[in-house]
């Protein structure tokens, strides 16, 4: 097939995404009609979060996982540490631990303990400590088999036990450690204060669910809400016996009634036997009250992770890599033309994104902990009342890292699966459906365009030919990494038709006019350019170079601007627009002036960072670009230097004054780590699917 023809056919899959295109998964969602929001539309009026029902406040609210979607829940999973080791080493033989039992749980059942491991390959023991952090950082997994806590019966107070593990367990090569934890029941009734009723009709939200570790022997669970309105009595108004193998959450809506003013909600779980059980959640209540319809503005925000902004067509690429995007984004909308990452990697740039934290400043860099006082942009969101949904693609973005704080749904999905980016955008747009009536935070994330470059059949090869090239291949890139951009190109390309596919969804459901869209980037790619590939590892404008455009209410059309800007400014500026408050923690600054006509500053110091053992810095000042590492030092004026090719290493006046600036941001940045960081119980653990997907992008 001809270039021309795979473009025309790659075209008519772009347009209508049909399962006939050869070998491109069907992404359809439902159709839904082209009609204007309901005449009585819905509005979250409230949350009852934990401390409606007397628990204590913490600084983000708990999060339960089952199966693939995570929720905001009222008690979280409580686990208590018992043991743990490392670098324990099996030569095909079993290996025991005698372990001593803390009082607190010597009364729960086997299926109530919980073994996380985490394999340590050889190939990175005896690496740097900087790479070896790198390596095995959050990579802890719940161990299912292979382990059993055996307990003497015989032993009155039950205070030791015995903790074996067989050789299946072993990694084939380098050593494992382990934690032994235990999950305590959940509350078997959680009671809320009254809480008004609004009195527009208004319905109760409830969510609930069960992890493997509920019961042991696989009972049933029982959920019951009960309602009781003006002192009438309680009533029952959810009663469902979920089976031992349940694997994803249940919701029900209830209808409050009209007549009451005020009402208390009571919460309860148990086993068949009455007992309480661990691993059983109710999500945060909601209640939504029918008003009229909204007219806060609502908020898609879309990551594209990987997707450097120089290919990309509308931002001046040769090869027609982004079609849609060019003309229903950037030309429709206004766009950042000198946008720049914080730090070359998945999980720091984003939690710069929802932070606005530069890396210096994130206590547990790439991470967010529950005992870490961080607000976050879904988190405000949230608090303001918009409904909050994430679907992404775990690896490097797993909830458990932090990013799920703030949303009601956060949804996973394997970063291995083929379908990269096709089931994260056709589930956004059916949340989008059943959200359409009320104002909604809407996360949307993609491996896409990551490395392996897997494109589907039909657009694999796309862009194989030279004929695509106009002025020819890039001179910096090397022959041998040619193939790797063209199936680069080639993922873009696809990332485009899918961005293309939600826009259309979003039209059909009516929300376009009101809807603010944020296209963005976390970090590029480097394909030789400088000696380097893929990211993390250095500091050129391949790999901090990112897309950003806004488009929505009140953003100019087909306007570019120029002034640099940060990853870190986007969170602000969302805020800005929506008319909330800053976060309190913010380092970013909010971009809002610029669509009123106003100018950027462009000496703005913007600092970044990249992975390097003896510590990677650098702040970009309107066209000068400043890095340091160990003791070498580097200094572009960007303007003149694009390609990055003649760097200053002499120490002059520049450099001293830049060198002066990138410290000063530093110390000040190191200040406020040290004041949002908090007591941390070590790294989280991660679901088996989340470690397929690092291993799969190379970061395990």
């Amino acid at each position: 097939m001809t270039p021309l023809a795979r473009a025309l056919a790659a075209a008519a899959c772009f347009g209508l995404f049909a399962s006939a295109c050869e070998d491109l998964p069907a992404a359809t969602p439902a159709p839904v009609a082209k009609t204007p929001l309901h005449a009585a539309s819905a509005q979250i009026e409230r949350r009852l979060g934990p401390t409606a029902f007397g628990r204590l406040a913490t600084p983000h609210v708990p999060v339960a996982q089952i199966g693939p979607e995570a929720r905001e829940v009222l008690v979280g999973p409580e686990r208590i540490e018992i043991a743990e080791e490392e670098g324990v080493r099996f030569d095909g033989a079993s290996r025991s631990f005698e372990i001593a039992l803390p009082e607190s749980v010597r009364a729960l059942p086997s299926g109530s303990f919980e073994l996380l491991v985490q394999e340590v390959p050889a190939a990175v023991q005896n690496l740097d400590d900087w790479m070896h952090d790198l390596a095995v950082s959050g990579a802890f997994k719940a161990a299912p088999e292979g382990w059993r806590l055996v307990r003497d019966d015989n032993d009155d107070d039950r205070a030791r036990a015995t903790l074996e593990l067989s050789p299946e367990i072993a990694p084939e090569s380098g050593v494992l450690s382990f934690r032994l934890g235990a999950l305590l029941p959940s509350p078997a009734k959680l009671s809320s204060a009254p809480f008004d009723v609004p009195a527009a009709a208004a319905v109760l939200e409830l969510g609930f669910g069960r992890t493997p570790y509920a019961e042991e022997d696989g009972e049933a669970s029982l959920f019951r809400a009960l309602l009781d309105c003006d002192g009438s009595g309680e009533r029952e108004i959810v009663r469902e016996m979920l089976p031992g193998d349940a694997a994803e959450w249940e919701s029900r809506t209830v209808a409050l009634p009209a007549e009451a003013r005020s009402c208390r909600l009571v919460l309860e779980t148990s086993n068949e036997h009455g007992k309480p059980v661990a691993g059983a959640f109710w999500a945060v209540p909601r209640i939504v009250a029918r008003t009229t319809p909204p007219n806060d503005r609502s908020v898609v925000l879309i990551s594209l992770d990987t997707l450097r902004a120089d290919h990309l067509s509308g931002y001046g690429y040769e090869r027609v890599t982004s079609p849609a995007i060019d003309v229903r984004v950037l030309g429709e909308g206004t766009s950042f033309t000198d946008a720049s990452t914080t730090f070359p990697r998945t999980d720091v740039a984003h939690v710069s994104l929802f932070t606005s934290l530069y890396p210096e400043a994130q206590p547990s860099r790439g991470r967010v902990h529950e005992s870490e006082a961080i607000g976050s942009l879904a988190e405000s969101l949230r608090d303001a009342g918009w409904a909050t949904a994430a679907f992404t693609e775990d690896a490097m973005l797993a909830g458990s890292f932090g990013f799920w704080f703030g949303f009601d749904r956060f949804v996973e999905h394997p970063f291995a699966s083929r379908r990269r980016g096709y089931d994260v955008f056709t589930e956004g747009a059916h949340w989008l459906e059943t959200h359409r009536d009320r104002p909604f935070f809407l996360f949307l994330h993609t491996y896409r365009v990551h490395e392996p470059y897997a494109p589907s059949a039909a657009y694999d090869g796309l862009f194989s030919s030279l004929e695509w090239w106009l002025g020819g291949p890039d001179p910096d890139v090397p022959s041998e990494h040619q193939g790797d951009v063209d199936r680069y190109d080639d993922s873009i390309r696809e990332a485009d038709a899918l961005v293309a596919h939600f826009l259309d969804a979003l039209d059909r459901l009516g929300l376009a006019d009101r809807t603010l869209i944020v296209l963005l980037s976390d970090h590029g790619e480097a394909f030789g350019e400088h000696g380097f590939t893929k990211h993390g590892l250095a500091f050129h404008q391949e790999q901090l170079w990112i897309p950003l455009a806004f488009r929505g209410p009140e953003i100019p059309k087909g306007v570019r601007l120029d002034a640099p800007v940060s990853l870190v400014d986007v969170a602000p500026t969302i805020l800005d627009l929506l008319g909330l408050p800053p976060l309190a923690a913010a380092q970013g600054e909010s971009l809002a002036p610029a669509f009123r006509g106003e100018s950027l500053p462009a000496d703005r110091p913007l600092y970044f960072a990249w992975e390097r053992k003896d510590g990677g810095n650098g702040v970009r000042v309107g066209p000068w670009k400043y890095v340091t590492a160990g003791e070498g030092q580097e200094l572009f004026r960007l303007d003149e230097d694009p390609g990055e090719r003649s760097p200053d290493r002499t120490g002059g006046a520049e450099s001293q004054r830049l060198g002066k600036v990138l410290a000063e941001g530093r110390a000040r940045a190191e200040g406020e780590r040290r004041r949002l960081a908090a007591p941390k119980s070590g790294a989280p653990a991660i679901s088996e699917e989340t470690e397929k997907s690092l291993r799969a992008l190379g970061y395990l």
